[in-house]
């Protein structure tokens, strides 16, 4: 039979690997997304990416991504074979080594991007590639630094807890691990129920026609509050009255005075 720690650990499990390849593949596949069309965009100014094109790698990465989380399964499996230690220390294993080299690897993506931005500030333009392409290249990269810098920092928690597990799976002995470990899955749940507000948040802000669209909302709302507070003003006390000219007077001199004079 299997122990209340064990059927414990499983859920705990079950709940890391579900959230690494859920999040971390959705994280990897919107990214891949935005680098793919900020360098398909750069090679020429009138690149456009079809929509068969955007729903293919939509939809490859995210049943990627689905089919990954459903990994996580099998640790349920292995209560019914009796196995549970063995699964559970692979299925750890492999999605912290996973989980950890996916947030590496966008964290190197993003220090690229942040290179590239200072490195060719004020860069002198080509024949080839003339200022304004060059500038539209920057903006572009730095519109990808404010998307992903926010939701690599959310990463930090996940990082250290996978790096834990990793080592614990190898019996490396860590005098900090009990203690820094706890702290970091308790960041990790936050993290979790806050990251698609953060995403949504860092869209918004990010990217130019997102960052239009609200710009635009919140003008409408205040030239409208601004005309409803004209109206009330104009049909209140304060209604001016309505001024009327009057027409200029025009004398006619008469022949009998013509005369006299």
């Amino acid at each position: 039979m299997v122990s209340e720690a064990s059927f414990v650990d499983v859920m705990r499990i079950d709940g890391t690997c579900g959230n690494s390849w859920h999040f971390g593949g959705i994280n990897f596949a919107d990214e891949h997304l935005v680098r793919r069309s900020i360098k398909q965009q750069s090679a020429s100014t009138n690149a456009n990416i079809s929509a068969k094109t955007w729903t293919r790698y939509f939809l490859i990465m995210h049943m990627l991504s689905y089919s990954l989380t459903s990994t996580f399964i099998g640790t349920e499996i292995a209560i019914y074979l009796q196995q549970l230690s063995i699964v559970t220390r692979i299925t750890r294993t492999f999605v912290s080594i996973t989980d950890l080299a996916l947030s590496v690897l966008l964290f190197l993506l993003t220090a690229l991007a942040i290179y590239a931005i200072v490195k060719y500030k004020g860069a002198k333009a080509s024949v080839a590639d003339p200022q304004r392409v060059m500038e539209q290249q920057r903006r572009r990269l730095i519109s990808l630094v404010i998307y992903s810098g926010l939701p690599n920092l959310l990463n930090i928690p996940s990082i250290i807890t996978a790096f834990f597990a990793i080592a614990q799976q190898f019996d490396a002995k860590i005098s900090i691990m009990t203690t820094v470990d706890d702290i970091a899955e308790e960041l990790d749940i936050y993290v979790h129920s806050f990251r698609t507000i953060v995403l949504s948040v860092c869209t918004l802000v990010a990217f130019a026609p997102y960052r239009t669209a609200m710009m635009r909302i919140f003008r409408r709302g205040a030239n409208s509050t601004v005309k409803s507070m004209k109206m009330v003003i104009y049909n209140g006390s304060n209604q001016r009255q309505p001024t009327t000219m009057k027409p200029p007077s025009i004398s006619i001199v008469q022949p009998a005075q013509l005369e006299r004079r």
